[in-house]
């Protein structure tokens, strides 16, 4: 057993759980909420990143704190992560989610994993996931992250789902979606 990936981890798991603020305008928003429904339990790590054109850029690291499996060559936790980029403008943002959108394979989506991205005014925010968290516990999270980031007068203009080993779709609102091959 390499005991260095052990200690490594558990020092990664026990790091505390950070409330965020995007902006100092925006109120604190809590993303520990992506995984309620679910029967794990998250920690998260901050990293702020470098994006241009982008005000703000942060990505969040999510892991399970207990493993899903031990094995001989270690345990096997449960991940996804979230970045959120605040532009500085609805136009900048809408055209880093076309850019984005445009380099999503048709058939392999954009990481042959789960991937979401939601724009909203000037933010877009990308959940990814890996393959073993199932389309069901995906959706979920899905479902939080929305639901967590709607503020009242909020517009929720574009989304992209893309399925683990699969294409993406384009959702335009809440109700309706397109498959893509890829559609401007």
């Amino acid at each position: 057993m390499n005991t260095g990936r052990v200690v490594l981890a558990m020092l990664f798991i026990s790091i505390s759980h950070i409330a965020v603020a995007e902006t100092a305008d925006e109120t604190k928003v809590d993303y520990s909420v992506i995984f309620d429904g679910l029967p794990w339990e998250f920690r998260h790590t901050s990293t702020p990143l470098k994006e241009e054109q982008a005000e703000t850029s942060t990505r969040y690291d999510f892991v399970s704190i207990k493993p899903l499996k031990k094995t001989a060559r270690g345990a096997i936790y449960l991940k996804a992560d979230l970045t959120v980029i605040a532009y500085r403008s609805s136009e900048t943002a809408t055209e880093a989610l076309r850019n984005i959108q445009g380099k999503a394979h048709p058939d392999m989506g954009l990481s042959y994993a789960w991937d979401y991205l939601l724009l909203q005014d000037k933010r877009l925010y990308h959940l990814h996931s890996g393959c073993v968290m199932s389309e069901e516990n995906f959706d979920i999270m899905v479902k939080n992250l929305r639901k967590g980031i709607s503020r009242e007068g909020d517009i929720q203009q574009a989304a992209l789902r893309c399925r683990c080993g699969g294409g993406c779709r384009l959702q335009q609102d809440s109700s309706s979606s397109t498959e893509q091959g890829i559609e401007e």
